[in-house]
Order: structure tokens, then C-alpha cells, then sequence
């Protein structure tokens, strides 16, 4: 499987259905049969398999198998797949959806439909499979996802030639800002911003490092490379360009070639944003806190680094102080301190 490039909107210099066919439907359910109206049923998309919610990708079975009085039969058949926001369920088109063994071996690519955002896969599959499901679009978040093929009730085999329907929720990567607030509530919001000891008279502070989420309906996800064996994470790293400085309260703190690395794993859910008319579903606010201490810094300036890392694994640095084959950096925030 080849990596996929990924764009990201920042904020801060980086740019990174009901309708008449229910009635008809109801008319025809009463002219046919009931193992014929099942079938129809299932041809014009009423009986799906629903990928929504499901987010961590590997280890998880995102099939809820359908139930019902019909015996569940194992078939194999072609998979049709249709692409959609996950976050207010319109269609996303023209996106790549490969079908990957477990191993990571690619079986086939696709591309949804640039009107529906449907597509079929080429080869059949047969109930009980277990499949890798990689979804990639530009601005978009690339995922992956378990899949067991699942069996069909057998009403729902007839009329049809395909297995059900898989609906895979997508995620717009967002836009995001930041701003950096000291214990006085003083913001600092580029890198022209200077913190000065001295003149707050103090050798140490605790900051606050807020990220907005600036565009509805979207927002990050996490996910996992089947292939390379590493997480897909959005991360905050902190660095400091010196050995004066020391921080306190990161998540983890890493380091590597002589510096310090403080990482921070931004929560998935608290980077989507939902607001319905006047309604805020989901603020897509989340913070950060930690303290700076002055140490042994006594002259000049020093400045502390900011990145938000995409595609990003803290276990993946640890070990090779590389963030992983597809990690993607934002732009970067920058404090400077003085004496």
C-alpha cells in the first residue's frame, strides 16, 4: 500500500434525506410478495452496514450483523460501499477506498462515485472474511478499519446480487487554531510573543495552550498503519532550543539526540466541531496545561517550540525519533522567554 500525502488547514499559517420514494416503496411493498419485498428492500438501500462511531480501526469489528426471524446465510459476493460525513451524513465523493488482507497485502483500490459517492468493489468476498478498509481523501482524514464480511438475512439476498451496503463515516481534517495563556491570563497567540521573568517577577508559570477547531463538521480521527505497524495519533510537541528551560506536565516527555521532547495526544473527540443553527453539539475546544520553569537561564532569550504532529505515534519517536512514515507537521508555535 502506498503512503498517501496529507493536507492540513491551520489556522496559524497552515493550510492543512426523506423524500416521495418512501411513499412509493410503501405501494410497492403491497403488491409483492414478502420475500420479494425484502429483496427490495435491500436493493434501494433501506438494509445497510453501518461503519459510523466506529474510530480506533484495528481491533475492533465495526459490523453490526443484521438480525431478524430470517435465517443468516454465508455468501460471497461483491461489497458496495458509499462515503459520508460522519459528522452530519452528506455524501463525501470521489474517495479511495482500498481493500487490504490483514497483512496489509492490497487486494483492490476504488474510488466513489463523484455524483453519489458509491461505489462497488470488483471482487467478491465471502462472509466471514477479515478485511483491512483504508479510506483517503485530500483534506480528509485517512483511516483504517477492521472488517468482518458479514452474512445476510436470506430474504435479503434475493433481488440483489451484492452483499449489504457498507457505509463508511469520513472526517474533514479541520482547521485549528491556538493560543497560549499564562497564569495571569495574559494570551500569546503568535511567534512574535515574548515572555519576560523579570517582569512578571517570577521564575516560574504554568501556561495553558488552548486548540480550536474553526470548521464545522469536521475534525480529527485516530486510526492505525496496518502495514507499518504504528498509530495514527494528532499530537502537540513541545521542544525548547536550549537545556536552560525545564517543563513539567507533559504526557510524555522524550530524549532523543539531546533534547527534550514533551508530547501531548490531543483527544479525537474534543477536536470535532457541530453547530446546528444556534446549537453547539461539539465546541471542538481542547487544552493543554503545563509549567516553565526559569532553571539556570540567567541571559538572552530562549523559545519553546510548538508542532502539532499528524499521523503521529509517541511510541513510534521513542523508538527511532521519527514521529512515522506518514507523519504530517503543522505550522509551528513559537514562545520566546528573557531573563
Amino acid at each position: 500500500m502506498e503512503n498517501k500525502k496529507k493536507t492540513f488547514s491551520w489556522a496559524i499559517n497552515h493550510k492543512g434525506k426523506g423524500n416521495n420514494s418512501t411513499i412509493a416503496l410503501a405501494v410497492l411493498l403491497t403488491v409483492v410478495v414478502v420475500v420479494i419485498g425484502a429483496g427490495v428492500l435491500y436493493y434501494f438501500g433501506v438494509v445497510n452496514v453501518n461503519l459510523s462511531g466506529v474510530n480506533q480501526g484495528l481491533g475492533t469489528n465495526p459490523i453490526t450483523q443484521p438480525s431478524g426471524s430470517n435465517p443468516l446465510i454465508s455468501v460471497n459476493r461483491p461489497i458496495p460501499f458509499i462515503t459520508t460525513n460522519a459528522l452530519n451524513g452528506s455524501t463525501v465523493v470521489s474517495t479511495t477506498i482500498t481493500i487490504l488482507k490483514p497483512d496489509g497485502t492490497t487486494l483492490e483500490s476504488l474510488t466513489s462515485d463523484g455524483t453519489t459517492a458509491k461505489v462497488t468493489s470488483s471482487n467478491p468476498y465471502p462472509s466471514g472474511s477479515q478485511l483491512i478498509i483504508e479510506i483517503a481523501k485530500t483534506n480528509y482524514v485517512t483511516q483504517e478499519f477492521t472488517f468482518t464480511v458479514p452474512q445476510m438475512s436470506q430474504s435479503d439476498t434475493y433481488g440483489t446480487t451484492n452483499n449489504y451496503q457498507v457505509n463508511i463515516p469520513v472526517y474533514g481534517t479541520g482547521s485549528y487554531s491556538m493560543v497560549l495563556t499564562d497564569s495571569a491570563g495574559t494570551a500569546y497567540t503568535n511567534a512574535s510573543s515574548t515572555y519576560n521573568f523579570t517582569a512578571k517577577g517570577t521564575t516560574s508559570d504554568t501556561f495553558t495552550l488552548t486548540i480550536y477547531s474553526t470548521v464545522n463538521y469536521e475534525g480529527w480521527r485516530d486510526s492505525h498503519d496496518v502495514v507499518n505497524n504504528v498509530d495514527w495519533n494528532f499530537l502537540i510537541a513541545g521542544t525548547d532550543n536550549s537545556t536552560h528551560l525545564s517543563l513539567t506536565g507533559a504526557q510524555n516527555t522524550v530524549n532523543w539526540g539531546g533534547t527534550l521532547n514533551w508530547l501531548w495526544q490531543i483527544p479525537q473527540d474534543q477536536t470535532l466541531r457541530v453547530v446546528q443553527g444556534n446549537t453547539v453539539q461539539k465546541a471542538g475546544v481542547t487544552t493543554i496545561s503545563f509549567t516553565v520553569n526559569k532553571g539556570s537561564f540567567s541571559s538572552g532569550c530562549e523559545m519553546i517550540t510548538f508542532t502539532p504532529e499528524f499521523y503521529a505515534s509517541v511510541s513510534q519517536f521513542s523508538n527511532t525519533g521519527a514521529y512515522g512514515p506518514s507523519a504530517s507537521a503543522g505550522s509551528i508555535f513559537e514562545l520566546l522567554f528573557v531573563k
